[in-house]
């Protein structure tokens, strides 16, 4: 459940930072604040294009409509069948969301309010 080395990060200052940059005590734009980063191998992981977002299959997306979805699942999905980076990335955060454009994730625990 992870992400493109490249991916934008909105930072509370204002600033982008690619997801592979970020850092433990980053605060993010929707003010959760970044309490842990992974690099991990991206080898048997299928990615897709949501909104100009490369992100593994199976990492969580809020859909207005169909609610918490898998990104695979999402109606805007388009699988990458030519991904060639060695690792993709994913953060934890004190809210457990990571927005991104007008999208929200979820981080890497992937709890959400029935868990937490």
């Amino acid at each position: 459940m992870c992400f493109g080395k490249n991916t934008p990060i909105l930072l509370k200052n204002g600033k982008h930072k690619p997801i592979q940059e970020i850092l433990v005590g980053d605060i993010l734009s929707n003010e959760s604040i970044v309490t842990g980063i992974m690099k991990l191998s991206s080898r048997d992981q299928e990615l897709y294009d949501v909104n100009g977002v490369l992100v593994t299959e199976k990492h969580r997306i809020f859909h207005p409509e169909l609610g918490l979805i898998q990104a695979s699942s999402h109606p805007l999905a388009i699988k990458i069948n030519d991904f060639r980076e060695q690792y993709v990335y994913c953060i934890n955060t004190s809210t457990k969301r990571i927005q991104i454009g007008e999208d929200i994730y979820m981080d890497w625990d992937d709890l959400d309010t029935v868990d937490t």
